[in-house]
């Protein structure tokens, strides 16, 4: 199940080393420094850059490998959901402008919405009440 959380903190990670926290992710694989070292991180890549820039997203040109790189990471989150892990997922940690990234790729940008919403039916909120939106 996925367990919806408003905040991750780094101590999440730590004294939860068998729950799953997904983050957003990019090729380079910089971003969210305090949290990439623990083993219950999983990056899924949505853009090139962890920055906010005109470049940092990728390009409908490169479809193809989008689509793939996306395919690569959720499958990773799938494949920890069919074990019946805990993934926890967070706006604060799942970043992605969708308005910006429908302007510039929308294309990709409905690929990745439609991995978001293939797993909205597996979020649990941590109010205990089953959710519809992430």
């Amino acid at each position: 199940m996925i367990i919806y959380q408003k905040r991750v903190y780094p101590e999440d990670l730590e004294y939860n080393p068998h729950v799953y926290y997904m983050f957003s992710d990019s090729d380079k694989k910089g971003g969210h420094w305090q949290f990439r070292n623990y083993s219950n991180f999983v990056g899924v890549r949505v853009r090139k850059d962890e920055h906010a820039f005109d470049d940092s997203y990728w390009s409908d040109t490169t479809y193809e490998d989008n689509v793939s790189k996306i395919e690569e990471d959720f499958k990773k989150v799938q494949d920890i959901l069919k074990q019946n892990i805990p993934v926890i997922h967070s706006e604060q940690t799942f970043t992605l402008n969708i308005s910006e990234y429908r302007s510039r790729s929308p294309k990709t940008c409905m690929y990745i919405e439609k991995w978001l919403n293939s797993i909205q039916s597996h979020i649990f909120t941590t109010h205990n009440e089953w959710s519809k939106s992430i």
